[in-house]
């Protein structure tokens, strides 16, 4: 019997490498430099990309209809028969364009794999690249942190709505009234800083004002749309339309209807207004004086006497007769943005919110609480988001480039969305 001898230990296997040798004569990557490798791989993504995308739009391929209805290949089959094919495509382009390994490789190659479905959807060039380069280092970050498939997908989604909106531009959807609004405000040369608070929807006030932050940065940027759309109206009564004095029979018109509606009112409400109308009557008979009277209403409305709304209406039917759709988008501009300053006035409220964030981080801060501070963090940076959504005209229309990213951006990501929603929607017929 043969003994070991105390404290041996007999030699192991060499454990196996983690990552293969590269040879020098064989391996194009140890030649290649780092510009050569990310084009390379951003070129690998952007052929795939081009796959998935016609995967994606072209249905069924030959290949998987012969070998369903010749040799009767089952759909797992199929899917395993496809799940090689790819294997084998991934390598050849792999041994076609060799990339090194890493962070801005990785990158390259996920941001080409998006680039095809963004080039085909709408939108600016610098859009869509800063779509698609947020896209990518989201996803990038979050394969690294650990995220699975799905986490990577909507990192990428996230990403790239983000980078997509991030432009100063407003882009309203086309044909819709808020394009409308936005080209009347930028032919009376309104930069897009002042036009964002005026084409805020009703709904996205009612949902965002009640955590915007109210500071004076917010009430600024209001105060600044507001004065904007006020050189609309001095834009219009400057007007050859605003300064052509109007025919005896317009007029007679026009003076006939404020009659009417002025004899419905209590003598107190038509005496506010009696020495502005005898201005109107006594004025040019242009359109800039009707405007000077339809101001006058509007302070006396703004104070509290509602009754004089008919007499603005009035006021209003005969001005976009004589001045066009333009008066007609300032009324709409002007009514957004004060409705938005009503709903975001600052108050007490909002400021016992800002003293307790403040007071919340600091003891988190002091405590070392981290998850304190991440929620102090979280609910400032929440209402700050908030109030820009609503004055800034960055992040604008950002729901709607979060869906656009979801589509265009990952093909991959459509489908599984669309596969989710039609299933569901065979159980509910089930």
């Amino acid at each position: 019997m043969a003994f070991k001898r105390i404290g041996y230990v007999e030699p192991e296997e060499e454990p196996q490498k983690r990552f293969r040798k590269i040879d020098p004569s064989t391996d194009s990557r140890y030649h290649q430099g780092k510009t050569e490798s990310v084009l390379s791989a951003g070129s690998k993504g952007f052929i795939r990309g081009l796959s998935d995308l016609g995967e994606m739009f072209g249905g069924e391929d030959t290949t998987s209809e012969i070998l369903r209805d010749v040799y009767g290949a089952n759909p797992e089959q199929l899917e395993e028969m496809k799940a090689q094919r790819n294997q084998i495509g991934s390598e050849s382009l792999d041994k076609a364009l060799p990339s090194q390994e890493g962070f801005l490789e990785s990158m390259a190659e996920r941001g080409g794999r998006m680039l095809p479905g963004f080039a085909v959807g709408p939108g600016g060039t610098a859009a869509k690249l800063a779509g698609i380069g947020g896209g990518a280092l989201a996803g990038q970050l979050a394969e690294d942190s650990g995220a699975g498939p799905w986490g990577q997908m909507a990192a990428e989604v996230l990403g790239s709505a983000l980078g997509g909106s991030v432009s100063g531009r407003l882009r309203p959807r086309a044909g819709s009234r808020q394009e409308e609004l936005v080209n009347t405000a930028r032919g009376h040369g309104l930069s897009e800083r002042e036009i964002a608070p005026a084409i805020q929807s009703n709904r996205k006030i009612g949902l965002l004002s009640p955590i915007a932050h109210r500071g004076e940065g917010t009430v600024g940027r209001i105060a600044e749309s507001r004065t904007a759309i006020a050189r609309i109206y001095n834009n219009l009564a400057a007007s050859p339309a605003g300064q052509q004095v109007r025919s005896t029979q317009e007029l007679t018109g026009l003076l006939n209807d404020l009659s009417q509606e002025l004899n419905t009112l209590p003598r107190a409400v038509r005496d506010l207004i009696a020495r502005d109308a005898q201005d109107l009557i006594h004025g040019p008979g242009n359109a800039a004086s009707i405007m000077d009277f339809y101001r006058d209403v509007n302070y006396h409305i703004g104070r509290g006497n509602g009754h004089l709304g008919g007499v603005r209406r009035v006021l209003e039917n005969h001005l976009t007769n004589f001045l066009g759709e333009d008066f007609t988008a300032a009324n709409e501009l002007f009514g957004n943005v004060r409705r938005l300053g009503i709903r975001v006035r600052p108050d007490l409220v909002s400021h016992f919110h800002d003293f307790r964030n403040a007071a919340n981080l600091s003891e988190a801060i002091v405590k070392q609480d981290k998850k304190g501070i991440g929620r102090a963090i979280t609910e400032i940076l929440s209402r700050f988001t908030a109030s820009k959504l609503l004055t800034s005209p960055y992040l604008q229309h950002f729901p709607r480039k979060l869906l656009d990213s979801a589509i265009r951006g990952s093909p991959e990501s459509a489908k599984k969305f669309l596969s989710i929603y039609l299933n569901k929607k065979e159980k509910e017929e089930d």
